[in-house]
């Protein structure tokens, strides 16, 4: 088949027009009349040749643009385009049905569209990286498994191995590749052709849930985090099914890029649903679904397995006592913070966050209880003796906005604000500390509120902040 492709488009072309060449120069010397048949037809001989030249190299083209045209880089696709010397095309189209079959079996088929690369698609052998790259902005495929596959006879030993394997994915700003598999040390990269089945199932299937597992990553970047969840939910139910000590650094990794991916989705609904309704979101759709995701991956995900993924475990715990914070049950709210707080164990942030966000609950509650900004105050004089970072600080000025606009009459959670502006470089503590003398008028139920935060203003490096005492009288802070 491919000696006829030769002889169509690139031989009879040449032979015709070189045919033609030949009939002008003898023409032109006198060897053939100007009234021969051969000479009249050379011009039209060597135009069609060219012609025919040009649209053979063209159909070329478009098949190879062909083979790629199905792919878009806005849907999650693999190319696997293997090169190989001669000995080795039938282990490579061996490699391509096997690893469609598990795309197949596995359901993998179902998110992520699959292509495979014949050698007539490509312009070059995939021998380095720089080569798969040279590729990959063709492609359009979000993914690509790149390599170049050989036989060796080696002291009577027949193998086939893979000379070089590299990887390409893409997301909307920018290419990534990948030189080798160190998540996947495991892969086998050398083929026994007296055991072929065998050593094709596994790197077949090692392959696919490689290559799977980068694109679910690729997505991510690309904000598509629905896509990527349904992709690496699959991969997870795929790889239980056949646990093992063996694949146990793959499903750490799969669980690892799962929980990525729910924080992602998390913190999407957070900005866009949860902070705007705070108060009043607790019958929103979202919120229900968050929890059922949450559940879903706790639920799936064994510590006694995975020690190392006790911290971002724990954060879900944190994020579940927010919304139910927003649904109104402050008292499971205060319950899943502590729960949080034993599982974050020895991790300082973690605990930290635990205890700003007890405290915060317990000022929320202060309002109504007799005594109760007291508690609130000594948690709050508690935990500024740490040095709080200054995101996590930002991140509860900007919640307390956010309640301050649904529950206008809560200027008492300014007082949180003052505190907070104290761990951010860029924030005006003094105004921030006036606007809440301003707006949260001193009373009896609130004295203490008032109180503290003067002292605590006038005790920290502000040197030119006018106070003026319940008595009307001017005195600066030193």
């Amino acid at each position: 088949m491919k000696i006829l492709e030769h002889l169509s488009c690139v031989i009879l072309p040449i032979v015709c027009v070189a045919s033609s060449v030949i009939i002008f120069a003898l023409k032109r010397y006198g060897a053939i009349d100007e009234a021969s048949p051969w000479a009249e037809s050379s011009i039209w001989q060597f135009v069609l040749g060219a012609i025919w030249y040009f649209v053979c190299i063209g159909w070329k083209w478009i098949r190879r643009k062909k083979a790629f045209s199905g792919l878009s880089s806005r849907e999650p696709t693999i190319l696997v385009a293997f090169t190989c010397d001669k000995e080795s095309e039938e282990m490579r189209d061996k490699l391509y049905i096997r690893m469609e079959q598990v795309a197949s079996e596995t359901g993998n088929s179902k998110f992520v569209k699959y292509a495979f690369a014949q050698k007539e698609d490509l312009e070059t052998d995939i021998t380095t990286l720089e080569k798969l790259q040279k590729i990959a902005p063709k492609s359009h495929a979000r993914f690509i498994i790149g390599g170049h596959l050989e036989f060796q006879k080696n002291k009577g030993k027949e193998i086939f191995y893979f000379s070089c394997l590299c990887f390409s994915y893409k997301d909307e700003e920018h290419n990534g590749f990948g030189p080798n598999c160190a998540l996947f040390p495991e892969i086998p990269f050398q083929i026994k052709p007296n055991d072929d089945f065998t050593d094709v199932r596994i790197l077949s299937e090692h392959l696919t849930t490689f290559s799977n597992c980068i694109l679910a990553f690729s997505l991510v970047f690309s904000k598509q985090f629905e896509k990527a969840y349904a992709l690496l939910e699959n991969l997870h139910k795929c790889t239980e099914k056949k646990k093992s000590i063996e694949n146990k650094g793959v499903r750490l990794f799969i669980s690892e890029l799962r929980l990525r991916v729910v924080y992602k989705i998390i913190q999407e609904s957070y900005t866009r649903h949860i902070l705007p309704n705070l108060t009043r979101s607790g019958n929103l759709p979202q919120n229900g679904k968050l929890l059922e995701l949450i559940r879903n991956i706790e639920n799936s995900i064994q510590l006694s397995e995975f020690p190392t993924l006790r911290i971002p475990l724990a954060g879900l715990i944190n994020f579940k006592a927010i919304l139910a914070f927003s649904a109104g049950n402050i008292r499971e709210s205060k319950s899943l913070v502590l729960k949080s707080k034993k599982r974050y164990k020895n991790d300082i942030r973690g605990i930290l966050c635990a205890d700003l966000n007890f405290a915060f609950l317990t000022f929320w509650e202060a309002r109504n209880r007799l005594n109760g900004y007291e508690v609130a105050i000594k948690q709050y004089r508690a935990i500024i003796k740490n040095n709080i970072p200054q995101d996590l600080a930002i991140s509860i000025k900007t919640f307390i906005e956010y309640l301050l606009k649904q529950r206008p009459e809560r200027t008492d959670l300014l007082f949180i604000s003052v505190l907070m502006s104290h761990f951010d470089p860029l924030d005006d503590v003094p105004w921030n500390w006036q606007r809440f003398r301003d707006e949260c008028v001193s009373t009896q139920e609130n004295e203490n509120l008032h109180q503290f935060c003067d002292k605590f203003v006038e005790k920290h490096h502000y040197r030119t902040i006018q106070i003026s005492d319940p008595h009307g009288h001017i005195r600066e802070a030193v």
